[in-house]
């Protein structure tokens, strides 16, 4: 399934609800889409209004005031100059557009810009054309100083997993294995959560090599996890989806090299085992045999399992 595809702005408003879970929904609400006046002025972002008796202490809602004003980009998408200004715009308008003149101050509205990448243009152009400076606040996360309304970025791929594990899954880049694992553990805990099925069904449609590779692993798993593990493979359908990529993409070349890198460090790869490996098309069966060859204490020992699998 392309990127082009998948609705990206739930699924980021699912990601924020469990970043924020511990203030959400007592503390927080979230609007995933405002309606500013008349139908042709409801807009893609996301509204997350807050108390203003509670102080948040997440990093990345520190930032937050009463009215809260956000705009994700997808992977695949950006955040232009033009981009800065529209949600500007929106901001104003959401100041103005209410039943009581000056109900909403400047102060109690904040904006925030999510992106997997640092909008380099866009920082340059707020640097040199409006002469405003951008902090580096914490990993990740960068403030717009001199702003009239607080602003931040967020850049999705600068955010430490531990922390931010679930807005770090919106990406198909970064290194998520150890969030995934997290994700996948929660979402089992809590099978009736739709914010964790939601997440999941994005997961499990850009990540399934990733988690492929945590499954062919699972023999370091306990049972208990293996079992957990095996009913989200089987729930998403994980199996198929794997072997329908790796037709497309032909990832059994990939794992054949996995193979072949696992047993060179156990010993010298006689000729023979390597062709049979090289000439292996069956996704299942290379499968079978990566988690063979990370088991195996020798390639002696490998060549026995693998013979008494056929």
């Amino acid at each position: 399934m392309g990127s082009e595809k998948i609705q990206w702005h739930p699924v980021f408003a699912a990601a924020m609800k469990l970043e924020l879970k511990e203030y959400y929904p007592e503390i927080l609400e979230i609007e995933e889409e405002h309606q500013l006046s008349s139908k042709p002025l409801a807009v893609d972002i996301l509204v997350i209004k807050k108390r203003k008796d509670v102080t948040i202490l997440r990093n990345i809602a520190q930032i937050f005031v009463g009215h809260n004003i956000i705009e994700y980009k997808s992977p695949d998408d950006y955040i232009s100059i033009d981009d800065y200004y529209k949600v500007k715009a929106y901001a104003y308008l959401y100041k103005t557009l209410v039943d009581k003149v000056d109900s909403i101050k400047l102060q109690d509205i904040s904006i925030t810009l999510v992106s997997n990448n640092y909008p380099k243009a866009m920082t340059e152009h707020i640097k040199s054309k409006r002469h405003k400076n951008i902090v580096n606040h914490s990993k990740g996360i960068y403030y717009i100083e001199g702003e009239d309304i607080a602003t931040q970025i967020i850049v999705i791929d600068q955010l430490p997993g531990k922390v931010n594990r679930y807005i770090r899954l919106l990406t198909k880049r970064a290194n998520i294995k150890a969030e995934m694992l997290e994700v996948i553990d929660e979402s089992i805990k809590e099978p009736k959560n739709n914010l964790y099925e939601s997440l999941m069904n994005i997961i499990t449609t850009i990540h399934v090599s990733k988690i492929m590779e945590v499954y062919e692993m699972a023999y370091k798993l306990t049972d208990k996890d293996m079992e957990r593990l095996e009913s989200i493979m089987e729930k998403f359908n994980l199996k198929n989806k794997y072997l329908e990529e790796g037709m497309e993409k032909g990832i059994e070349k990939e794992k054949i090299e996995s193979i072949l890198e696992l047993l060179e460090e156990l010993s010298d790869i006689p000729y023979e085992l390597e062709q049979t490996i090289r000439n292996e098309k069956n996704i299942e069966t290379l499968r079978k045999w990566h988690k063979l060859a990370a088991k195996a204490s020798s390639i002696d020992e490998f060549i026995s399992r693998i013979n008494k699998e056929q």
